[in-house]
């Protein structure tokens, strides 16, 4: 039931190559003994006699390795999907519907609108910050009324500011405005809708922040600095689980 060749290699050589593949060597070291063969002049040949197993026997030397492998295989295709299942209840999707109408009409990505969103409230539509910014966007009522003129709804109020479905209006158009105003640049858009449009051109117009008046070396505010990462990295996860 074997077949048996000489392979002309000292041994350290021979495995050297590797003739077996690396995850079998030392199980073919340890079932297929090799023998030094003498040549008739007293002279090691540095022959390797290697007793090479058929295909039956090499399933039943090689399975519990393969067993093992599927099982490993198994459990972190598990563990994935578990990790993503929780990973969409922390990154959801909610009020979608309005997000990708609002979205699709000013050629934005859905995924972006949520990323801010996620940044901003974390879809409590009653948030208010400390500056009295409001709702799911986290829009002041300055910022909403100058918005909502420019949209023509003539029977705004700022209470209308906890409904999501004005406050994603506003907040998308306001997004896109930003990104008009800055090349489509979607850091320094990100960058002004938290720390203001004046500051961003501000800072722009500063050598120390911006060799050539279009891109930010850095962000001096820390707190912009960071909400400018978090909507990136929100992008980047909401990417990663939604995106097809």
């Amino acid at each position: 039931t074997f077949s048996f060749f000489q392979i002309n290699l000292p041994p350290a050589e021979f495995m050297r190559r590797r003739v077996f593949p690396r995850f079998a060597r030392k199980t073919a070291m340890r079932k297929a003994p090799f023998t030094r063969l003498i040549s008739a002049q007293g002279k090691c040949a540095g022959a390797v006699l290697i007793n090479f197993c058929e295909p039956e026997r090499l399933m039943v030397l090689y399975m519990p390795k393969l067993k093992k492998a599927l099982l490993i295989a198994l459990v972190l295709g598990a563990v994935l999907l578990i990790s993503a299942e929780a990973l969409k209840k922390a990154y959801p999707t909610a009020h979608m519907n309005i997000i990708t109408e609002n979205a699709e009409r000013y050629g934005l990505d859905p995924l972006f609108v949520l990323s801010v969103i996620k940044a901003e409230s974390n879809f409590f539509i009653f948030a208010t910050s400390h500056k009295n910014a409001k709702g799911l966007m986290q829009i002041k009522d300055e910022t909403a009324q100058w918005c909502a003129k420019a949209l023509g709804i003539n029977d705004f109020s700022e209470d209308k500011l906890y409904e999501p479905r004005i406050n994603i209006q506003l907040g998308v158009w306001y997004l896109d405005y930003l990104l008009r105003q800055f090349n489509g640049d979607y850091t320094l858009c990100v960058a002004a809708y938290n720390a203001g449009i004046g500051n961003v051109k501000k800072w722009l117009g500063d050598p120390d922040l911006s060799s050539n008046g279009t891109q930010l070396k850095r962000i001096p505010f820390k707190e912009t600095d960071r909400y400018v990462k978090k909507v990136f990295n929100n992008y980047a996860i909401y990417k990663m689980l939604y995106k097809y």
